[in-house]
């Protein structure tokens, strides 16, 4: 009889979102026994698929799938897992607008947007004024990558700036240079320059969290500093440079036409083993995220609706404790809740650490975490109409319609889900950057009547045939979802972020760093050029904490008993991102277990 404590699984995983459903299916594809701990009452974290639509009263509205949370895979390519999943798994997917005809931009490509200005009822802004406005931008990240912490001599370590003071700083540079230089008529931008400018800032680098927030670093990475230094004192640039900004808006319109040739048709969905151009962005399809989460979770024990509220940890065993009194116990744990859950933002999902974790990770995720409960970041309303609207007819569904819908209103960005098969959907994109705070304040009727309202601006109300009467061409939608990833206890964020002066890519390691027997992961716990903050990056995460455990003895027994019909460790190890063999990690995530290569014969 053993001497030794009595454990409830070999690993406990905390929280079911896609790294934490990566880990435990990995761990059992290879004998290890997990138990996975949820607090909400459904799978899937902030892969979050819901249904909008049905009921007796709107057969005009038959159920359809809506993303709440993430929506695109990022960079596919043949070492992207759920890119090559989605093939696998029959779930369609098509290429985002800006990656149409090549990679330029991905996701959501403001810059060949449909734009129109808010304050002149809806005017079409030629797309020469948003080339121009580019190209400012791109200078003004120059000046950023020249201004940066080794570069100012009137900033100190105990008040670092932020990309907001330094960007307004090279702002103004610029600005006043191209003045003195006779290229511009006024050192000040105009409302609607200025729109352009920040909107497209606030995709790039804004999405998630404010620039007032962020660190330089976010955005100035990988400049080169004389090349930044060159352009951003250059008053005439990008005069200076031949034929950059005609290429550019030549290419830009190349761009534009392949949107205006699908017609009323939209980007082609289908099910394919690569993409057209390699890292490109597509949108995911079908029946959505969802299908990821449920075969991910088939076969798992996974425990939901009860919060994990303790941890306690000592040198020969974790133990966890969750808000209804269960306890479970095993020789290892992996937690992949979110950084603002880890940072306690909120007494409902907070968890008690024993001993605590150490002070350097606790100020590393609080780096990575919105700054409180509510404070502004990436926010989506999804907003749904019958396809017999006139609105959806000739707007969202008309020929040639545009994919994307920017406004010079900077609370929203517009992305025509219709023309993606999503009958009569459009989403509106709210970026942290715009600081729309009154956001966690309103009811969602009230976010979405806003909502309703930029649309108008931009698509205003028309005359009938025979009458002055005006009426609003962008009728109410009769179904919506409006998102609260920021007031969402369990998710505290969209995702993670630089959120704070001295936040670096160091706080993803040191979040990653494993504790004893504890183990973090998670789409904020992995390196920026892996996948931080996207799907992908959540499930290498995954899949690496169940490799380093299994890599530490755990499921070796069951593997030792089936050893012909068990793969080997060592057959999920390869040369794609994190040091794992990408289509044998993907037949893992598929099937639950790992055909068994063939062994090479010894020549005759």
């Amino acid at each position: 009889m053993s001497d030794g404590p009595h454990f409830d699984a070999d690993v406990v995983v905390v929280g079911a979102g896609l790294a934490g459903l990566t880990a435990a299916r990995v761990l059992r594809a290879f004998g290890g026994r997990a138990i996975v701990l949820e607090a909400r009452p459904r799978l899937g974290g902030r892969a979050a698929t819901a249904e909008l639509g049905g009921g007796e009263d709107r057969p005009d509205l038959p159920p359809a799938p809506v993303e709440e949370g993430c929506n695109y895979l990022h960079g596919c390519s043949e070492d992207h897992p759920l890119f090559l999943l989605a093939a696998r798994l029959g779930i369609p997917t098509a290429v985002a607008a800006g990656d149409l005809g090549c990679q330029y931009s991905g996701w959501e490509s403001a810059e060949i947007a449909e734009w129109r200005d808010a304050e002149r009822g809806g005017e079409q802004i030629p797309v020469e004024e948003v080339v121009d406005a580019a190209l400012l931008l791109q200078q003004v990240t120059y000046g950023v990558a020249y201004l940066a912490p080794g570069k100012t001599s009137d900033q100190s370590a105990e008040d670092p700036p932020t990309l907001e003071l330094l960007f307004q700083r090279a702002l103004e540079e610029v600005l006043e240079r191209r003045h003195k230089s006779g290229c511009r008529s006024s050192p000040v931008l105009s409302a609607r320059e200025r729109s352009i400018v920040y909107k497209i800032r606030g995709r790039h680098y804004g999405y998630v969290a404010p620039c007032s927030r962020m660190p330089p670093e976010t955005l100035v990475a990988s400049s080169s500093l004389e090349r930044a230094e060159n352009v951003f004192m250059d008053g005439t640039w990008p005069g200076s440079e031949s034929g950059l900004r005609e290429e550019m808006l030549k290419f830009w319109k190349r761009k534009h036409k392949r949107v205006k040739d699908l017609g009323t048709a939209g980007p082609a969905a289908s099910v394919t083993d690569m993409p057209d151009d390699d890292c490109e962005d597509r949108l995911l399809l079908g029946r959505g995220f969802r299908t990821f989460i449920e075969c991910l979770a088939s076969g798992l024990d996974v425990r939901l609706d009860d919060p994990v509220k303790e941890v306690c940890h000592t040198d020969s065993l974790v133990r966890i404790t969750t808000k209804s009194g269960q306890s479970f116990s095993a020789p290892f744990a992996i937690i992949t809740v979110p950084s603002g859950v880890l940072a306690e933002l909120h007494p409902d999902s907070a968890i008690r650490f024993s001993p605590t974790l150490p002070a350097d990770k606790v100020a590393a995720i609080k780096r990575l975490s919105l700054p409180r409960r509510g404070a502004t970041t990436h926010e989506k309303v999804v907003l749904r109409w019958p396809v017999s609207e006139p609105f959806v007819v000739e707007v969202l569904g008309g020929c040639g319609a545009a994919l994307q819908f920017e406004t010079t209103d900077q609370r929203f960005h517009f992305l025509n889900l219709h023309k993606y098969g999503r009958e009569g959907q459009l989403l509106c994109h709210i970026w942290g950057d715009s600081n729309w705070e009154e956001h966690s304040r309103l009811t969602d009727e009230e976010v979405v009547r806003e909502v309703v309202g930029g649309l108008r601006a931009i698509f205003p109300a028309r005359s009938s045939k025979g009458d002055d009467h005006k009426q609003d061409f962008v009728p109410f939608p009769p179904l919506w979802k409006v998102t609260r990833w920021s007031l969402d206890p369990f998710a505290l964020g969209a995702y993670t972020e630089f959120q704070d002066p001295l936040a670096s890519e160091e706080d993803r390691d040191i979040y990653a760093r494993p504790e004893g027997r504890l183990l973090f992961t998670g789409e904020g716990a992995v390196p920026g050029h892996v996948g931080a903050q996207c799907t992908h990056g959540a499930v290498f995460g995954g899949a690496c904490a169940a490799v380093a455990l299994l890599s530490e003895g755990v499921g070796s027994g069951q593997r030792q008993v089936q050893e012909e019909e068990t793969p080997r460790l060592g057959e999920l190890l390869g040369s794609g991102p994190m040091s794992l063999d990408v289509p044998v990690l993907v037949e893992v995530l598929a099937t639950g277990r790992c055909k068994r290569r063939k062994r090479c014969e010894p020549p005759d």
